[in-house]
């Protein structure tokens, strides 16, 4: 049996496109099973998007190859007969033609297309915590269920400072923060039923992606973006604020 250890700790909109990957690596037969080590703020995500064959694990736990991986810390894509083993996370230092953006280089480091990325995930809604969060946050700051646009101003990964962009304000919008129970795919619920939705570059533009939710406007995360670095990882019918106002500090 071969072994395949990818090396993607965090973040979930990196997790989410690179899903596809894993499912090729196990169809062409190039890995038996797959081992994917997350932060511990990624373990739920078992819960949302699975695969007999890959198994999502807490970095900090056991699993095969971890004690020759990480005294070794290899840099580049180790392929034996009983290891398959590709370092994500890096591979901006490992390829010298990285294209438009880092979304791109992670596909060109396998040879990998990545156009149809997300008609390879599929996302088990837990209903339940999404009527929960839009309860919660209806119970607190109410908002007109049938009028309203969904915006998240907030980036960054569980295991690092999160920012803000300025996306704009709205009237009657709901704004997605983090209240500490939730989890990004709980506001899958809310977003369904906004009239717009409007965020910066971040997991939820590509949770969305997944679930073919066209009115989306996507912001960058800093002045003057034009969107190459990932265009292609998103829906022809978003609109894209290339004259973004920047972050803030």
């Amino acid at each position: 049996m071969k072994t395949c250890v990818i090396r993607q700790p965090a973040g979930l909109g990196d997790i989410l496109h690179l899903f596809k990957i894993g499912v090729r690596l196990l169809e062409t037969k190039k890995a038996d099973i797959i081992y994917w080590p997350v932060y511990s703020g990624y373990n739920y995500i078992s819960e949302y998007i699975s695969h007999p064959n890959i198994i999502f694990v807490d970095k900090k736990e056991d699993y095969p190859f971890k004690q020759q991986l990480e005294s070794s810390n290899p840099r580049q894509i180790i392929n034996t007969d009983e290891l398959l083993y590709i370092p994500f996370e890096i591979t901006q230092e490992c390829i010298v033609n990285k294209g438009p953006g880092f979304l791109y280089c992670k596909y060109d480091f396998v040879g990998l297309d990545y156009k149809d990325w997300y008609k390879y995930v599929t996302i088990k809604r837990n209903k339940e915590r999404e009527k929960q969060l839009e309860e919660y946050i209806n119970n607190n700051s109410p908002f007109d269920k049938d009028n309203f646009i969904l915006t998240n101003r907030f980036y960054g990964t569980t295991h690092q400072e999160r920012r803000e962009s300025n996306v704009p304000k709205f009237d009657n919008e709901v704004t997605i923060v983090d209240y500490d129970f939730d989890r990004p795919f709980d506001w899958i619920g809310l977003a369904e039923k906004a009239k717009e939705i409007h965020t910066v570059d971040t997991c939820f533009c590509w949770i969305f992606r997944i679930l073919g939710f066209d009115n989306l406007t996507l912001y960058g995360r800093g002045i003057g973006t034009n969107f190459d670095y990932c265009k292609g990882y998103c829906s022809p019918k978003w609109n894209f604020c290339e004259t973004n106002f920047g972050h803030v500090d």
